[in-house]
């Protein structure tokens, strides 16, 4: 689901968009898992940047409004959902949401969205009441903080075999020019023990994603995020554009997905290769300072990070992980 609470229809200048084209959604859905998708920036440092950059407008709860009105919940588009969640994104805008792959039956997943969405008001209400009486401006966006925790707790009830065959992407572009953004999942270092981190990091999920004018649906198997999903530790889902443009779109599903009598298809996207990486040395790929210590050691981590990426170098020459460390 979306912060549609969160929504400002004075903003909205422009009419609420309509599929211009039909289009059949993703119907053989048995189970998903709850996302809280809010909007977030690529460049956030909150609080401290509120203070500094230019780029800060608040939203009613007095986090940064990063898209343009909010999400809107439009009702024109059909989806597993009920409604399309309409969103246009300002610079270094990103959509987020907290990881939670625990799948539940799409009936109940509905019903606990209409619970949440008829929730909220009253919170929103409470929240800053609670804020000036504190000076706390936590609780001014105490909603958003007890919803990203249901969402960690709930990740944290997935059953051992009970998993995601796919994350599904359904978007309807309303322009006339292709939208190009980034999927990202990613174990999140600040919610995570440290130590925790270390010996089990994972390599971040990351694929490029286009969405033609139109509907758009692109399915990605769970053997491709796995390492990120299952590794018993918080992680973060993101979208966002190339390049710091904008975009405008209606997100339809958006959410990790169990299908009913099949698994998921062939992922569009395949993964690139790599081309170039740029490596911080001491404290970084080994523990100690060089020049200090000859006997440094690379990170374990490391190691295992550089030889995944050794399998996707361009040029075989250069494959050469093995002799180098």
């Amino acid at each position: 689901m979306f912060e549609f609470d969160k929504y400002e229809r004075r903003l909205h200048g422009d009419p609420a968009s309509k599929p211009r084209t039909p289009y059949d959604h993703e119907k053989n859905i048995s189970a998903m898992s709850w996302l809280l998708w809010g909007e977030h920036c690529v460049e956030c440092a909150a609080p401290d940047c509120y203070k500094t950059c230019e780029l800060y407008q608040p939203r009613p709860d007095k986090r940064c409004r990063r898209f343009v009105y909010g999400a809107h919940r439009n009702d024109s588009f059909a989806s597993m959902h009920g409604h399309g969640a309409e969103v246009t994104l300002k610079k270094w805008a990103k959509l987020e949401a907290r990881g939670n792959t625990h799948l539940q039956p799409v009936a109940a997943l509905r019903l606990a969205e209409r619970l949440i969405s008829g929730c909220s008001p009253a919170l929103n209400t409470l929240g800053p009441a609670v804020q000036r009486l504190t000076g706390d401006v936590r609780w001014s966006f105490i909603t958003q903080v007890l919803l990203e925790r249901l969402g960690r707790k709930l990740h944290g009830q997935t059953r051992p075999g009970r998993r995601p065959d796919a994350f599904l992407l359904e978007v309807y572009n309303p322009g006339s020019e292709t939208v190009t953004m980034q999927l990202t999942m990613t174990v999140s270092r600040i919610d995570s023990d440290e130590n925790k981190y270390d010996e089990r990091v994972r390599i971040p999920f990351h694929a490029r994603v286009s969405f033609a004018p139109g509907y758009s649906k692109q399915e990605f198997a769970n053997e491709q995020f796995r390492d990120v999903t299952e590794a018993g530790l918080p992680f973060d889902v993101a979208l966002y554009p190339d390049a710091d443009t904008g975009a405008h779109l209606v997100f339809l599903t958006a959410d990790f997905v169990a299908f009913e009598g099949r698994g998921a298809a062939q992922t569009v996207e395949k993964t690139p290769q790599i081309k170039c990486v740029v490596w911080d040395l001491d404290n970084t790929l080994w523990k100690g300072i060089l020049l200090e210590d000859g006997n440094v050691q690379p990170n374990a981590h490391v190691v295992k990070l550089l030889h995944h990426l050794d399998q996707r170098v361009v040029n075989d020459n250069y494959s050469s992980v093995e002799r180098s460390l």
